[in-house]
């Protein structure tokens, strides 16, 4: 991007729980004032953590705005109340509404108003012409003063507290978890004033509810392919031999993951349940097996030793098959719905010189 004199752009990558890569932080207090103090304070603090980019408060200064304060004694001297003078003010800022002009085809709204080249600066509002009761005019400036100023600050509510909401983007390589334990404790040994509290934004609530979620259907999924593997098998004891070796194959694959450095995420969740289908195959296909060798007169363990040699082959070719399938994914950076974020959002902040044009507002 070309360089802006006025602003500096920052980017803020949101996602998913499949993989976020957004961080915020929620302060909550009674002023909107004192927390965006804190809110800058904390930023501040937070975008030395390791980790942790673009670190930014949301808390906004407010839109610069015109104060058009009325000089009663001067209004009344002349006949004027602070009402017309507001009305004054807001036709020759937002005009004022006409019929409608209706033709053959269609109907035209109209609206009577200065033309955008008369209403550019505070001059121009100060030339804006007042009628008086006797006829004349005189110029709105000669009854008003104008002050130039930042507006109140929008109130942002979050389960009805006051909230201030400070967001981070997370560098490559680094989860939500690691953020967590390098943040909290900062915040915790932050004097935060009485009445004022903070927590971890949204993204971390969603992702803890989503894993569990995910541990709670993984815990029906074992418990729906028991039952129809009961019922077909028509014993509980084969089902539950092949049950049983689904938790081998969680407790190799977190140990991958613990080698690896891999976070147990959204994706590592929907891993798992790729896993138990897989296991599950090959146990149905072994036990298969050995049900019919076992019909065919072998003993148990002459039963398991020929059922493991005859469906070593079948089983490896599952595996191997599925294993260079899901390969290119696990060793690329690319996304489940794209090779890009999630949602992607450019921020524009200007500084406090950079007054950006003002709207008016009459304080009487």
């Amino acid at each position: 991007m070309p360089e802006i004199i006025i602003g500096k752009p920052s980017f803020q990558f949101d996602q998913g729980a499949s993989g976020a890569t957004s961080f915020s932080l929620q302060l909550s207090g009674e002023s909107t004032e004192r927390l965006a103090e804190i809110s800058q304070e904390v930023a501040h603090r937070l975008s030395s953590v390791p980790g942790l980019d673009a670190v930014r408060s949301e808390a906004g200064t407010g839109d610069q705005e015109v104060q058009v304060i009325v000089n009663r004694d001067r209004a009344a001297q002349l006949g004027l109340t602070t009402q017309e003078i507001a009305m004054t003010v807001a036709g020759a800022m937002r005009g004022d509404k006409l019929p409608e002009l209706r033709t053959s085809d269609r109907e035209l709204t109209m609206r009577l108003a200065f033309r955008e080249s008369d209403r550019q600066s505070v001059e121009d509002l100060g030339r804006v012409p007042v009628m008086l009761a006797d006829g004349t005019r005189t110029e709105l400036g000669a009854v008003a003063d104008f002050v130039v100023k930042p507006s109140d600050r929008e109130i942002h509510r979050l389960n009805r507290l006051t909230t201030t909401v400070i967001n981070a983007n997370l560098a490559k390589g680094t989860t939500m978890d690691e953020a967590r334990k390098r943040v909290e404790p900062i915040m915790n040994a932050y004097p935060l004033p009485p009445g004022y509290s903070w927590k971890f934004g949204r993204g971390f609530d969603e992702n803890d509810k989503a894993v569990q979620i995910m541990a709670q259907n993984m815990i029906l999924a074992v418990v729906l392919i028991f039952l129809v593997m009961a019922s077909l098998f028509e014993s509980a004891l084969y089902p539950l031999s092949i049950i049983t070796s689904i938790l081998f194959a969680i407790v190799g694959s977190i140990w991958f993951l613990a080698l690896t450095g891999t976070t147990i995420t959204m994706m590592a969740m929907i891993g798992f349940m790729v896993l138990i289908g897989v296991v599950v195959n090959i146990g149905i296909v072994l036990i298969a097996h050995v049900i019919d060798l076992r019909a065919a007169g072998l003993s148990r363990h002459d039963a398991i030793l020929q059922a493991g040699r005859d469906r070593l082959r079948p089983i490896l070719m599952t595996v191997l098959t599925t294993l260079l399938g899901l390969l290119p994914l696990a060793i690329g950076d690319a996304q489940v719905g794209g090779s890009g974020q999630g949602r992607r959002t450019t921020r524009w902040r200007a500084p406090s010189w950079a007054v950006s044009r003002s709207r008016p507002s009459c304080r009487c």
